[in-house]
């Protein structure tokens, strides 16, 4: 537990100081606890930088004239970035959410690739798509994008949730195989948190599922739930590097739809982010909420 004892301090994270931890001698059984309050500061800073990088624009309101007629109808806002745009219906336009990388200090961006996503957004509702490009690579407008693939706009005319405008061969969605890392302990436990948090770029309403689950270090309150397996003695965040891999594994909780706690175990390849991930329902509970 020595070795670890760093991982009490916020200092590795996103906005705080950072520290190394020398992980050469670390043997298979060794794990360290996270502090929730770790947990949260890395979240509230992913949360942030997201937010900021893909900003989730209301639609202007229309204007009306002195008897009570609507004289402009509902417009996407202008912001800076190419738009396209059907009526009050809905819109697709780019964003760039590098911030979100840049929030971390024990990771990075692969050096020649920078980030991109389509953003969508319609009737309150939004999410985004985001791409690892090479550098000198940018996603086409999304008109452009549609007009390659049809041949012409037709697309415009379709009602509802549209599809993803076509990326470009040079895009991959796979980001998370273009992330370096310090190889810390700390560093696995925050690439698995900017793995879901990248998939929430830009999110809104109906778009949003990360973003009302809980990661959760205790089972207090949650005795009444229909349990698939014995109640865990631990539940807190831990973190288990062996020579070759690092293991992370923590429990969510949820109300969406369903009530359920589950466990979620993210193995990494030491030196690589793009984990192998195992999600375990362990309890469920009463009919949740939708949005």
């Amino acid at each position: 537990m020595y070795l670890f004892i760093g991982i009490i301090s916020l200092y590795f994270f996103c906005g705080a100081a950072s520290a190394e931890l020398n992980l050469s001698d670390l043997r298979e059984e060794n794990c360290s606890t996270v502090p929730s309050e770790t947990i949260t500061e890395i979240r509230d800073a992913l949360s942030a930088a997201s937010s900021a990088s893909c900003p989730v624009y209301s639609q202007a309101e229309p204007e009306y004239d002195e008897d009570g007629w609507k004289t402009t109808e509902p417009g996407a806002m202008d912001i800076g970035s190419e738009i396209f745009y059907e009526g009050d219906r809905a819109a697709h336009w780019i964003c760039y959410p590098d911030s979100i990388i840049n929030a971390c200090r024990n990771l990075s961006l692969a050096d020649g690739w920078h980030l991109e996503a389509y953003q969508f957004y319609e009737g309150g509702n939004a999410n985004a798509k985001v791409y690892a490009l090479p550098e000198g690579s940018h996603l086409l407008p999304p008109e452009e994008a549609f007009a390659t693939e049809t041949g012409d706009d037709s697309l415009r005319e379709k009602p509802g949730f549209w599809p993803w405008p076509p990326a470009i061969a040079s895009a991959d969605e796979d980001v998370m195989s273009h992330i370096m890392g310090d190889d810390t302990p700390l560093s696995y436990l925050e690439a698995s948190l900017l793995s879901r948090e990248r998939n929430e770029v830009g999110a809104a309403w109906h778009g949003i599922s990360w973003g009302v689950t809980s990661i959760i270090d205790s089972t207090d309150g949650f005795s009444d739930m229909n349990w698939n397996e014995p109640v865990p003695p631990k539940i807190k965040p831990v973190v288990c590097c062996s020579d070759r891999t690092c293991t992370v594994t923590f429990y969510t909780h949820t109300s969406l739809h369903e009530e359920t706690i589950t466990r979620n175990e993210d193995t990494y390849t030491r030196g690589s982010y793009n984990a192998t991930t195992k999600s375990t329902v362990i309890a469920t509970g009463e009919t949740g909420f939708y949005f």
